[in-house]
């Protein structure tokens, strides 16, 4: 088995890698409470609006500890490829919380009273699918500095369970615009169709950065 350290083989790849690993706690926590909020929007439970404002908090303190990432790297003796896979990394994984963020956002705009059961249901679905995407990249990253093997095993759940999101959305777009042709108000059926593509980019983002630490596993 190649060396998993030798892409933050000095003590400060090794802090830097410690912060990256706060950032995904980070963004695993903004997916949880994007699917709190779609089970509550669901439900029609106006708390869905505070939860709103709790991803928009998280988003913004994921934003933080990015800058903290970048400020390490620009500011140390790491090696410019080392360097280089850490910002392709951490900025493949911000957009996690970009598209949450995004989706939720759009989500505020509809009444939740109008959207047809089905499509609520597929909604909390599709959520709880991309919440066991972020934990397996989670899980990838953890393991990336221990095992190399299992962090390629957690890679190609991630990379799976993308590729099922991919085709449940084509699913729920196809609920939506049949939804669509017999509804008066076009924002409604607009930004719930929004919302269910933010989720699915926020599933690539996943398996886009799942593919970075596969890349860094097996580098000798």
């Amino acid at each position: 088995m190649g060396n998993p350290y030798k892409w933050l083989g000095w003590k400060r790849e090794r802090e830097v890698y410690k912060i990256c690993k706060k950032h995904f706690d980070k963004l695993l926590e903004i997916v949880e409470r994007l699917n709190v909020f779609l089970v509550k929007f669901r439900e029609a439970d106006e708390e869905y609006r505070e939860i709103f404002q709790d991803i928009f908090n998280l988003e913004r303190e994921a934003d933080t500890i990015k800058e903290e990432i970048i400020s390490e790297l620009t500011g140390g003796v790491i090696h410019p490829m080392d360097r280089e896979d850490i910002m392709r990394l951490i900025y493949s994984a911000d957009d996690v919380a970009s598209y949450a963020k995004a989706a939720a956002r759009k989500l505020v705009y509809v009444d939740p009273s109008v959207v047809p059961n089905e499509i609520l249901d597929n909604l909390v679905k599709i959520g709880e699918m991309s919440l066991d995407e972020m934990r397996h990249l989670k899980n990838a990253l953890d393991y990336l500095m221990k095992d190399a093997k299992k962090a390629m095993e957690e890679t190609n759940k991630v990379e799976r369970i993308e590729e099922s999101i991919d085709e449940f959305r084509e699913e729920m777009i196809s609920q939506i615009l049949r939804w669509a042709d017999k509804v008066d108000f076009i924002s409604h059926w607009l930004m719930m169709k929004e919302a269910v593509e933010n989720i699915e980019m926020m599933s690539d983002s996943m398996e886009d950065t799942g593919d970075i630490i596969r890349g860094l596993a097996v580098t000798d």
